[in-house]
């Protein structure tokens, strides 16, 4: 019995430590995040990843608008501009991605998102 609560406590503490490294984490993309939602706020915004690194891909909310991309810097690193075809390798292979901002009454009729309170 002993035993299992030794390793009960184990278990505990660990998720306890693994969970304030992730908001540490959220902490840190706030920064790159506030300006990204000053060009997209009305738009949305997807936290994504490309080639095993944090990226966002954004649009506004707009016909035909296209998305552009920026590194965990907040720095443009490619753009997917279909209706142009004006559009980067990069584009195709975003895997993971989850939107952590989306404007009120957007043009894809989902609902709006606001993940991070960007919008405070």
């Amino acid at each position: 019995m002993l035993k299992l609560i030794k390793y009960f406590s184990l278990i505990t503490f660990s998720i306890f430590l693994m969970s304030g490294s992730c908001s540490k984490k959220d902490g840190d993309n706030i920064a790159v995040l506030k300006p990204l939602f000053t060009q997209y706020e009305n738009g949305e915004i997807q936290q994504c990843i490309y080639e095993g690194k944090v990226v966002y891909s954004a649009g506004l909310n707009a016909p035909d608008a296209g998305t552009e991309i920026y590194n965990e810097q907040g720095k443009k690193i490619g753009a997917c501009y279909y209706s142009s075809r004006q559009v980067d390798a990069m584009c195709e292979k975003l895997t993971g991605c989850e939107v952590i901002y989306r404007c009120e009454n957007h043009i894809n009729g989902q609902p709006a998102v606001d993940k991070y309170h960007l919008k405070k």
